[in-house]
């Protein structure tokens, strides 16, 4: 008896691992080669698809479809061709300009992919197209799991999944997969379409999904109930695993036309829609976080984020918010505070020190435009010093850097004259600068007199009332002010 109920068990979990089949009347295509049958093909740098035919499995870079139980598997494939628009192959006028398209309009769409090593689809219209143009009650399906990576980018959308008539969903199993919209035109990253009044899902479930849109109207992750600019459904974006899904785009990060709102949830997970992180659960990372420019993530009572070993790096601009649990490092990149200089004198000496918040060790730096004249950075303590020789606006743009980042801010620096004109000034009732031909004359005060070239470099000082010196632009400082005066 012991032995009969071994012998299910095992026959129980045998089946219980079977995966399902294509649904009927399915294609699929990839890099324009019809992969429905079954087989291995093989890519190559230029992300061409070639039908393999030796024996066994390609050593490296090759495509296989596993037709029994519908399962695309790339193992460090790379695709840039898209399926060619022809009327005489099914689903030839619906999917065509995608890597991957699977179209069926007589019932489900669907397909796994699992993905090995590092994987790449670019320069086409979409990434990966599931599609169900059955006006029967017919859902929309793919999943992408495995423990590779796939970076997907188009011009349309880098992943669609749409099921006219029923329920579509995207699903990720500890894969990291990146979907990117790169048309000047715009797009989403990643579109989940349903029929009106159906559900439209997204579930990470491990791994991580990264989906950024282009342009004005357009936004990472789009889930969208119809054809229309509004419509009704459920919209779900379920995180677990530890999983991380970030999204971003003009119009948001995370978006749907449902009169329903978006529900968030489950976890453990993390959620950047658009500039706003939230953590779902207790969550443990199971890799380095960054925390970009502008983006918040927020740590609320009800969650927590284990750092497990890991780094988290806060850009300039960026905030964390909350407590973290576990052992690990936080980094901050220099986010600079000082918001503007006050004016500086020709002739007079000048310092100021911007201040920066992040890590220490911050080096500085101006990245465009230049200091006046006369003036230095040092790169160490961010401090401005010297004597400005030359009046005038000087705009020029800050960088402060760390190991963690860095943060630029533009700055305008105004100096003024020393005096009030350029010849013959007179500053009060007694003293008075005035030059003539290759001399410069200091008249109306007994009091020692500094004079500093273009350059701030002094001269002379001392008591000497008329002065030899080589035509240029002088700065005369005597009884705590300045003047300016230009020998020919």
């Amino acid at each position: 008896m012991k032995h009969k109920f071994l012998m299910t068990c095992a026959l129980f979990l045998m089946v219980g691992t079977v995966l399902a089949a294509a649904p009927n009347r399915q294609v699929i295509y990839v890099g324009n080669e019809n992969v429905t049958s079954g087989g291995y093909w093989t890519t190559d740098s230029a992300g061409t698809v070639t039908a393999f035919t030796g024996e066994g499995t390609p050593a490296d870079k090759f495509i296989h479809y596993d037709a029994e139980n519908n399962v695309l598997t790339l193992h460090n494939a790379t695709i840039k061709k898209g399926l060619d628009y022809s009327e005489s192959i099914e689903g030839g006028t619906y999917i065509f300009g995608s890597a991957i398209g699977v179209f069926n309009e007589r019932g489900n769409a669907e397909l796994t992919i699992k993905l090995e090593g590092t994987n790449t689809i670019a320069e086409v219209s979409n990434g990966i197209y599931v599609l169900t143009t059955s006006s029967s009650a017919s859902n929309a399906t793919l999943t992408i799991e495995g423990d590779g990576s796939l970076d997907a980018s188009a011009s349309q959308a880098g992943i669609w999944v749409q099921g006219n008539s029923c329920d579509a969903a995207l699903k990720i199993e500890n894969a990291k997969v990146t979907a990117t919209l790169v048309d000047s035109y715009g797009g989403n990253g990643v579109i989940v379409q349903s029929a009106e009044n159906s559900s439209a899902s997204l579930t990470v479930d491990g791994g991580s999904l990264t989906a950024t849109g282009s342009g004005a109207t357009f936004a990472g992750i789009q889930m969208q109930f119809g054809f229309g600019t509004s419509g009704a459904g459920t919209p779900t974006v379920t995180v677990s695993g530890n999983a991380i899904v970030r999204a971003n785009g003009s119009a948001g990060g995370i978006t749907s036309n449902s009169s329903t709102p978006i529900q968030f949830g489950a976890g453990p997970g993390i959620i950047f829609n658009g500039k706003e992180g939230t953590v779902y659960g207790d969550v443990t990372l199971q890799e380095d976080l960054t925390i970009n420019q502008g983006e918040t993530l927020t740590i609320s009572d009800e969650a927590s984020l284990d750092m497990n070993g890991k780094t988290i790096t806060v850009q300039s601009g960026g905030c964390l918010v909350g407590e973290l649990t576990g052992s690990g490092t936080v980094k901050y990149a220099p986010t600079i505070t000082t918001d503007s200089l006050p004016d500086g004198t020709v002739g007079t000496e000048y310092c100021q020190t911007f201040t920066a918040e992040g890590d220490a060790s911050i080096t500085w730096s101006i990245t465009s435009g230049s200091l006046p004249d006369g003036l230095n950075l040092n790169e160490t303590t961010g401090e401005i010093f010297g004597t400005p020789t030359m009046s005038g606006c000087y705009d020029f743009t800050l960088t402060a850097s760390n190991d963690s980042g860095s943060d630029n801010r533009e700055f305008s620096l105004k100096i003024n004259e020393g005096g009030d004109g350029i010849n013959d000034i007179v500053a009060d009732s007694t003293l008075y600068v005035f030059s003539t031909k290759g001399m410069l004359h200091i008249m109306g005060t007994e009091a020692e007199a500094e004079v500093y070239d273009v350059r701030g470099v002094l001269v002379y000082c001392g008591t000497e009332r008329t002065l030899h010196l080589p035509a240029g632009v002088y700065i005369v400082h005597a009884e705590g002010r300045n003047w300016k005066a230009v020998v020919e």
